[in-house]
Order: C-alpha cells, then structure tokens, then sequence
C-alpha cells in the first residue's frame, strides 16, 4: 500500500477513475499542519473515496486548494490528502504507520466495491483560501483545521452538500398535455420513477457514446468513440435494478452529424444525467410520478434489520422501494452439550460487530426515524445489548444518541421476506407512522382485515373494482406501479382513468411500488384492490378480457 506505484481502480456505472497513491507527502500539507497520503483523482471519483472513508478508523479527508495537478476536458484531476490524528510521519513507529495504512486500504477497497456513493461532494462552489473539508459531526469523523466555508448548503448533522440538483430541470407541458420535461435522477428511487415514468412510444434525449467510423483518403478506415446528444423513439426499455442503469433502445428521431435518422441506439441513462422525455400525453399518473421524484422528503426513513443466527439483512425502506443494503452470512458453531461454547460466542461476536460496522456505513440517522431489529428467539436482544455495550466502550455517540429509535420486534425467520410480517406487527405502528412506508403497508393491512371481517367491502381485481369505482363505493384504492408500466396503452389509460376517477369521488389512492415488500403481495391480488365505504353486491364471476390479470401481475 505505501507503494508511490500503487493504483486502485473504482468503477461505477458512471464513472470509472483512478486512484494514485503519493505516500511522500506534500510541501504545502506539511507546511498547514497536515500530515498522511496524497491521492490523485478525478472531481467526481473523490465523491466516492469520501463517502467510504470508516466513521471509525479515526481518517480525515482534506484538499488543499492550490493542490489541482491537471486538467483534461471536463475533468480536474485533484490531490485529495487523507489525514489523521494517527497520520504517519518519518519519526512514527512501524506499528502506527500499518495502523494508519490499513485503515486507508479498507477505505480504498470498500470505494472499489461500491456500487454507488450514496451522497455527492464537489469543492467547486467552496472557496476557502487554505484548505476544504467535509466533515460528518454525527457519523464521527475526527477532522483537522476545519476553516468555515464561505458558500455551499449544510444539512443535519455537519454534513456539506454543494450539489444537491433539483431534479426537474424543464418542464414544459401544454394544455393538451403534451410536452417535455427534463429531469435528472439523484438517487436509485429516481431511476425507479424515470423506470415508471417512460413508456415505450415515448422520445428520450440523453448523451451518449456512439463509435464512428471515419474514411481516410488513402481508404484507410479508423473508428472512434464519440459523445453527442441523441433522441430516439423508445422502442424497448430494460432496467438494471442492482446498477441502477436504465438501457433504453429505439430509433434516432432527430438530426445528428454522427447518427442516421432511423437508425437504433441503445441509450444507457445512468444517475446524475440529464435527459428529457417527450409525450404525446403526460397524463396524471406521469405527471403525479414527476412530482414525487421532485419532492425532497423522498429518503429511506426506515431502517430494518431482519436476522437470525448467522443470516441478517440490513435493510432501507422507503415509499417505493425495499434495498437490501448488506447481507451477512457467517457460520457460526453450534453449541453441543457438556462443550465449551467459547467458539459459539466468537462466531456471534464476529456476527455482531458485521452487522455493526452496516448500520455504520448504510444508516444514515439523521433521516431515519425507526431502526426495527428483527429475529426469532433473542438474536435481537443479544445485538442491541452488543450494540450498546460496544458502542459504550468505543464512544460510538451515533448508536449511543439514536437509542430510542432502535424496535425489537419477533419475526418468523433472518429472510428478506419476513420484512413483510414485521412492517405489519401492530406493535410497531406507532413507532411507523410518521414514515413514509408507513400509508402503504397500513393500508394493505386494512384491505385484509376488511377482507376476513366483510368480503362484500373488500374487493380486488379490476372488473370488481371498477365496479364499486361506478357505483362510487371505494374509500381507498390500492394499485401496483407494475399496471402503469403495461405496453397496451388502452390497458394503462384504463387504470389512468380508474384513478382519476376514485380521486374525483374523494376516495383515497395509493399507489404501490413493485420493488416494495407490500407491493410485492398486492401484484399477487392482480395488483388492484379498494376498501369499500359501503356494501355492494359483488359483480358476475363470469370470465372477460381482463381475466389474465386477475391471476397476478408482473413487470411488464
């Protein structure tokens, strides 16, 4: 690792950089009380290194203002100074050197796993004359000479963001509804909105890398990549839910010096992209998903971790979707009778202080407001009096500060899929309901026990539930994104106009995200259902076109 030599790649979907280490140090750190390792990268590669540095390894990223090395095109290459309190010198011992440096190469290999750093940091619009500092007060970050900054936006907890983009860019729709608007997607919630939103049919205009082959004189052919704006008619859209990256083929629609007319393009659309979607129609489903990728308040404010022995999931839940963080796996021995069980009580060790270190690196608890722990048996409470006990120890103050947000609750297994039992435990309703996944799962609670204790106001099904729309009886609809996605446009107008229709009758809509636990189990009840205000007659059972949608639904 303190090889001048050494180069750590980082690859995310949308950038891939380089990290190279300077383990000489650096005149002007040195000469501002700086001492540790220089690294040369990329403006947007340090968002990455910044937000995998260990809340506990006691490091510190500083740039100094005057360290920018080069400048190619767009990118300016920077020299980004991890420091410590523990920061080795030439007079530090062997011992605190492989100390620091393998803090610093767990940081840099975490950034080379990551799938995506989940904030952004850019010193552009700081302007502090001798250095720039991010800093994370409440996640422990030890920090050195701090100078204030003079511009930028601070959020809850000493964390600075000086890129936090509004994601509708341009909106332009007519009174026809017809129209484009530009948008840029933050986070994975937003690409899974942009998912929803595009329909095959539509227009994207996005960048794009397109190879061109170029004819010399002599006949001699070279091919080349270039970047350009281009605009398609989608024609099939694929979506990567683990890289978040949204593959959308079609033909070229507009003019362009490097692409035909006519001729198919397969646009990668990727987080933190610009691109404008055109409609014919943006109707109020579109426009309502547009609203919500725009509202601020859309963050996972519900943490949940769901375990058993050996097996826990860390879990972020939000309104649309269920993200499973990190998964733990670890065999842990079994404890035989008239044996020692110290190897048992290792194994669980190593177990909770895995799950420690997720909750560390993925919750953020200045957003989330509940932290449900989950097990059969007393998996949890042994964790909570781990997590207390070490974070006491240790002076981990962000445990020890949001100890009232931590529920333990039973659940029937360490799987993902007991999530479910557990966000509909009535133990913890309370503690829930000021989450945004919260309306969700209670309504689908509701929509059961309307079921078990009157069938004739619990209907589900689209020709049940329009039924009650026209005899307007329904108090709350519950309907699947997945309908919103169906090729067949007469097939989504239909489910456009159902909801519009039950909004103009006062009723309640709500609308499920497939990628959630409670959407999941209402795709398996055709993915539409409605609480009645009243009794009615339940419809002919007779089987019509839309019977294949009775039996369930899927992503179209």
């Amino acid at each position: 690792m303190q090889d001048a030599s050494t180069v750590i790649e980082l690859t995310t979907p949308s950038l891939s950089s380089r990290f190279r280490l300077r383990t000489s140090g650096d005149a002007e750190a040195a000469a501002d009380g700086y001492a540790g390792v220089g690294i040369v990268l990329s403006e947007r590669a340090e968002a990455s290194l910044l937000d995998w540095i260990p809340v506990n390894s006691r490091l510190c990223a500083v740039r100094l203002a005057t360290s920018v090395r080069e400048s190619r095109g767009s990118e300016v290459h920077r020299t980004l100074f991890i420091v410590s309190a523990y920061a080795p010198t030439d007079c530090s011992s062997e011992s605190a050197k492989d100390s620091f440096y393998d803090a610093l190469g767990v940081c840099l290999s975490d950034a080379e796993m990551s799938a995506r750093p989940t904030d952004l940091f850019s010193c552009r619009t700081l302007s502090v004359p001798n250095c720039h500092a991010t800093q994370r007060l409440d996640e422990g970050w030890d920090t050195a000479k701090l100078p204030k900054p003079r511009q930028g936006k601070s959020r809850g907890g000493g964390r600075i963001r000086t890129t936090d983009l509004p994601i509708i860019i341009h909106k332009e729709v007519d009174k026809y509804s017809s129209g484009h608007i530009t948008l840029i997607a933050e986070n994975e919630e937003d690409m899974w909105l942009t998912y929803n939103l595009v329909q095959i049919g539509d227009q994207l205009r996005c960048s794009t890398v397109r190879k061109v082959q170029n004819e010399s004189a002599t006949g001699s052919v070279q091919t080349k990549q270039v970047r350009t704006n281009l605009t398609i008619n989608v024609e099939k859209i694929d979506f990567d839910l683990q890289g978040s990256v949204l593959h959308l083929k079609g033909r070229n629609v507009a003019e362009n010096q490097f692409v035909k007319m006519g001729a198919y393009h397969t646009l990668d659309l990727t987080l933190d992209e610009k691109f404008t979607i055109f409609k014919s129609e943006w109707d109020s489903i579109a426009l309502m998903l547009v609203e919500q990728a725009a509202d601020p308040t859309q963050h996972a404010d519900l943490a949940a971790v769901i375990m058993h022995e050996g097996l826990a999931y860390v879990c972020l839940v939000t309104s649309t979707t269920t993200i499973v963080r990190a998964k733990i796996e670890i065999n842990i021995p079994r404890k035989r009778p008239g044996l020692p069980t110290t190897q048992h009580e290792k194994g669980m060790t190593r177990f909770f202080e895995q799950i420690m270190q997720a909750l560390e690196r993925h919750v953020r608890f200045d957003i989330v407001k509940c932290v449900i722990l989950a097990s059969p048996g007393f998996v949890r409470e042994q964790f909570f009096d781990y997590l207390m006990q070490t974070s006491t120890k240790q002076d981990k103050r962000v445990f020890l500060e949001n100890k009232g947000k931590f529920v333990l609750v039973h659940s029937s297994s360490g799987h993902k899929h007991a999530l479910k039992e557990v966000l509909m435990d009535s133990s913890i309703q309370s503690k829930l309901a000021n989450t945004k996944a919260a309306a969700e799962v209670n309504a689908l609670n509701d929509f059961y026990q309307m079921l078990k204790v009157d069938q004739s106001r619990a209907f589900y099904g689209y020709k049940h539930v329009k039924a009650a729309s026209d005899a307007l009886a329904i108090d709350t609809l519950l309907v699947s994104d997945a309908l919103f996605r169906s090729r067949d446009l007469e097939e989504r107008r239909r489910y456009v106009n159902l909801v519009d229709t039950v909004k103009e009758d006062q009723g309640t809509v709500r609308i499920f995200s497939s990628l959630h636990v409670s959407g999941e189990q209402l795709n398996q009840l055709s993915g539409v259902a409605a609480i009645l205000r009243f009794p009615i007659p339940e419809p002919n059972s007779d089987e019509d076109s839309d019977s294949s949608t009775e039996n369930g639904v899927g992503d179209s």
